[in-house]
């Protein structure tokens, strides 16, 4: 089975996440622009036998944001961890009229610096826990 992570958010996010996993070999990635899109490619994933493994996402989105992609994947029964960008996080979640997340789910926080780049190895840290390639 491959490790496909779905990436979602932006362009200009989508397109510096992806390729930062290509150059740490992490191959099988999807792409949606927003959190309705992102269910859609979860649905298609599953069903070709590729299911997604992780979520890396921006916070606020259009059409669905952040906390209604996790209500959806609790209302679905799917189970995928989902990194989030710190940089859109807090303030989205405060100005969000969507209901909070819930309680029982910690999204996993990856720094965003001020000029959109996350670090190589924080990512790749983060990825390899998640997926289960080293230990905890």
């Amino acid at each position: 089975m491959k490790n496909t992570i779905l990436v979602v958010g932006g362009a200009q996010t989508r397109a510096l996440i992806v390729s930062m996993l290509h150059q740490l070999k992490y191959l099988a990635t999807e792409e949606a622009q927003h959190g309705q899109q992102a269910l859609l490619k979860i649905k298609q994933c599953a069903t070709a036998g590729d299911p997604v493994q992780v979520i890396i996402s921006e916070f606020n989105m259009p059409v669905l944001n952040g906390a209604g992609i996790i209500n959806q994947l609790k209302v679905q029964q799917y189970d995928i961890p989902v990194i989030f960008l710190s940089g859109s996080t807090s303030e989205s979640r405060e100005q969000s009229s969507t209901p909070p997340v819930m309680l029982d789910f910690s999204p996993h926080l990856l720094q965003q610096y001020s000029d959109g780049s996350v670090r190589y190895t924080e990512l790749d840290a983060m990825l390899q826990k998640i997926l289960g390639l080293v230990e905890a």
